[in-house]
């Protein structure tokens, strides 16, 4: 078990992300390995006492080919969409939040905004079995008391009420943008609703992070001193609109903002306490009783108001999302079939597993959670001398079932066969 030094500070300037003490810690925290074989604890982290480590396994396991380069692009758009459906199977053992949230990150090329509120620190343990990634953030989060919000191109973890309002604000800001926009002069505009990635470097304030988006549209800023002095971690997020990036730096100081007719300034103001966006929906008459009646059944924060054709609600962006499926769904008819799971194939999987003492029976588990049928005679094979409890070591990555396989039977003579879903398990022919 990992052991937290407790005297350490929980403050964000303890953690120099892109440094290699970092890079050192990332491994020590998710990776098993034999303290007494690691690089001196003492000389990566200095003044930090040694942990005690009795055992300390992960397994993350990875459908599909996911890059993990430092220089492969976040995924976006469709892509971005694509990867939050896509299982994760892992299991973090005496963990640190943002170090695995971050890793989590990194690994599946999804971009991370971890709110500054968030303890980063937080020691946890936690299992997740072929769950969707957009639910594994949101078991992340809750380890801190958190929630999680996903906007157009990134993830956010942050205090609960923050990541309920996020994706609200952004589309309430995205129109108010749109309304000044229209009015100015084409390079004005296109200045405005340009997309732009957008980065910090350790020890970054939040005021030099948005300095820099408000100088690369040509923007002033007024209030800047509603933002408190604060020295945050490095992070690097794809392009994001104007509206998207400040109020991913924004909501973290409970703040938004509010950008002048002529688009040339921005002032910092505080988050109204009641935010809603209001959507109209044009119906056919004979479903506007049975839509309002549905709505105060599945929907009743949602305020609405309807005429004999037209509905108007009032909610937050999530709300009326809802609100669209449910209305969707009322005039075909038809309830809204959501698109069926899809077991992904053994040869389309890329596979990362590292354990370390670890029951055989126990990786078998974790990996039939994925959907993987594992056939054996427990008796037979024991009766040709294998346990299938016994105590076993791994470490690959990103590799082919096969070589998995390979690397988890051969050293206990076990010979497998692979078919469809199905690993058909037996001892190897000089064991017979």
């Amino acid at each position: 078990m990992l052991r937290r030094n407790p005297a350490r500070s929980n403050s964000d300037s303890d953690w120099p992300w892109n440094s290699p003490q970092t890079a050192f810690m990332i491994q020590w925290c998710l990776l098993s390995f034999d303290i007494n074989t690691a690089p001196p604890f003492a000389a990566a982290f200095p003044g930090h006492q040694k942990p005690s480590v009795s055992m300390c396994w992960i397994l993350i396991l990875t459908l599909g080919i996911w890059p993990v380069a430092a220089d492969v692009p976040w995924t976006t758009g469709a892509k971005f969409d694509w990867a939050l459906d896509q299982p994760v199977v892992a299991t973090w053992q005496n963990a640190e939040l943002r170090i695995a949230a971050r890793s989590l990150s990194e690994q599946r090329r999804v971009p991370l905004v971890f709110d500054r509120r968030l303890n980063p620190n937080q020691v946890f343990s936690l299992e997740t079995t072929g769950i969707p990634l957009r639910e594994s953030w949101g078991r992340l989060a809750a380890v801190s008391q958190g929630s999680v919000s996903i906007t157009s191109n990134a993830v956010y973890l942050g205090p609960v009420a923050a990541a309920g309002k996020l994706r609200t604000l952004i589309a309430l800001r995205q129109a108010d943008l749109q309304q000044v926009a229209i009015k100015l002069p084409t390079s004005k505009r296109k200045s405005l609703t340009a997309r732009l990635p957008l980065s910090w470097r350790d020890l970054d304030s939040p005021t030099e992070i948005l300095q820099r988006i408000a100088d690369e549209r040509n923007l002033q800023i007024q209030h800047g001193d509603r933002v408190p002095h604060d020295l945050w971690g490095a992070t690097n997020l794809p392009a994001l609109s104007l509206e998207e990036a400040l109020t991913l730096i924004l909501i973290q100081y409970d703040l938004t903002f509010r950008l002048d007719a002529a688009g040339t300034s921005l002032e910092l103001i505080p988050i109204p306490e009641k935010l809603a966006i209001e959507k109209k929906w044009t119906l056919p008459r004979s479903k506007v009783d049975t839509i309002s009646r549905a709505i105060e059944d599945t929907l009743p924060e949602v305020v609405t108001t309807s005429t004999a054709e037209q509905l108007v609600a009032q909610g937050t962006q999530e709300q009326l999302e809802q609100l669209e499926l449910l209305i969707r769904s009322v005039t075909s008819g038809a309830p809204v079939k959501k698109k069926p799971k899809a077991v992904t194939p053994l040869s389309k999987r890329s596979l990362t597993f590292q354990a370390k003492d670890a029951p055989l029976s126990a990786i078998l588990e974790k990996l039939a959670g994925t959907g993987i049928e594992f056939e054996f005679d427990r008796a037979k094979l024991k009766e040709q001398g294998i346990d299938i409890d016994q105590l076993v070591a791994i470490d690959v990555k990103e590799v082919p079932p096969e070589k998995l396989f390979e690397a988890l039977f051969h050293p206990v003579k076990i010979h497998f066969e692979i078919d469809g879903l199905r690993v058909i398990l037996s001892a190897e022919e000089n064991q017979k």
